[in-house]
């Protein structure tokens, strides 16, 4: 779960595939994966939602959980997904990247803190989103920072995505879907 650009559908990729994902179109509703693993000589089926992120689909993702009722109760895992890095171009300003580098410290702290508030908010919205429809104390519930790799355009600091994780209860992974690091611990 996550809002659109996060890095999920590369995330899912990355796993079954092995290999980055270069050119991702985003998720209509709900995305389904399967994938086996032989873990400790126990061949196991991993099945994999990958949902829309945009917000015109977030309305939709309770009307999946709840005609997936039953599925639910087999779920055991549930990551939320934000992105470390400047969000897409799509969904911010087109030029915010070209002017990243040349921005004054106090304007780029000032964009920061917005972007974080808003990855933050919407992080704790999807998680309470979730626990109305599912019981978490069964669960386990990853808060995933995406896009790791990009130390350039990086505005979410690990410290501040820790205490998100401890107030949420969670456990917290940094990924990049473009390097591979950590998707395979975090599965």
């Amino acid at each position: 779960m996550g809002e659109s650009g996060v890095g999920k559908t590369c995330i899912t990729h990355y796993f079954y595939e092995g290999k980055p994902l270069y050119d991702s179109l985003a998720t209509i509703g709900l995305d389904f994966h399967y994938k086996c693993l032989n873990i400790k000589h126990n061949l196991i089926k991993v099945r994999l939602w990958d949902t829309a992120g945009q917000e015109v689909f977030m309305t939709m993702h309770p009307a999946y959980y709840f005609e997936a009722n039953a599925l639910l109760k087999g779920v055991n895992a549930v990551l939320i997904v934000f992105s470390l890095a400047l969000p897409n171009l799509t969904s911010f300003d087109n030029n915010l990247y070209d002017k990243w580098e040349n921005m004054e410290e106090k304007e780029k702290k000032e964009i920061e803190e917005k972007i974080r508030n808003d990855a933050f908010n919407k992080v704790r919205a999807l998680y309470k989103q979730y626990t109305q429809i599912s019981d978490v104390k069964e669960k386990i519930v990853y808060l995933i920072g995406n896009k790791v790799d990009d130390e350039k355009h990086r505005v979410i600091q690990k410290e501040d995505a820790i205490m998100l994780a401890e107030e949420l209860n969670m456990e917290y992974y940094e990924t990049s879907a473009f390097t591979g690091e950590n998707i395979k611990t975090i599965f």
